[in-house]
Parts: C-alpha cells; structure tokens; sequence
C-alpha cells in the first residue's frame, strides 16, 4: 500500500516503501516471491541528501538470454542519492545479500 514502484526489468518489481527512506524490496510477479532488501547502511547520511533513485538489473552471465529465466538469475540494485555537492553511487548484490 504505502509504496511506489521504481523501476522493473527481467520479471522484477523494485519498490520504496516510503519516498523519503529508502527501504527498498523486489518482487517477482512470476512466483509472487518478495525479497525485503537490507537496510543501506548510508540511511543514517541521508539526512543531507536531496534526492535519490534506484534500479534493479540483472547481474551478468555468459551467453545470450531470452529473459524467459531472468528470474531465477542473481540481481543488482543500483542506488544513487545526492545532495548539492556529491553524487553517490552504491550497489547491492543478490549473490552476496550486501
């Protein structure tokens, strides 16, 4: 109820639970599996942060794809938050769940 869908690619759905923190989980629709992502551990900086944005992606494999098995691949979140001075770049791995 209370979230917003950020972004989706390869059968998964990135959602913030709230705009103004950034608790962010995946859903694939497919299997109606919800993965609730750690806490980032910059959500105590964010405090001085203007704004920020994230995306899922699939994480690399050899070969082509047909994106028919994204699903059950690893994934990446990439967040991005910024103030006046800085852009922050921080990724989260599925593989290693940090």
């Amino acid at each position: 109820r209370d979230c917003s869908a950020l972004d989706t690619r390869h059968g998964r759905v990135l959602f913030a639970n709230a705009p103004w923190v950034p608790d962010l989980d995946v859903w694939l629709p497919i299997t109606d599996e919800r993965r609730v992502l750690p806490t980032l551990s910059i959500v105590h900086e964010l405090q001085d942060v203007y704004q920020w944005n994230a995306a899922v992606l699939r994480a690399a494999t050899q070969g082509e794809c047909d994106h028919i098995h994204c699903s059950h691949d690893h994934f990446l979140i990439i967040f991005l938050d910024s103030n006046t001075n800085v852009l922050r770049v921080h990724v989260y791995s599925s593989k290693k769940d940090t």
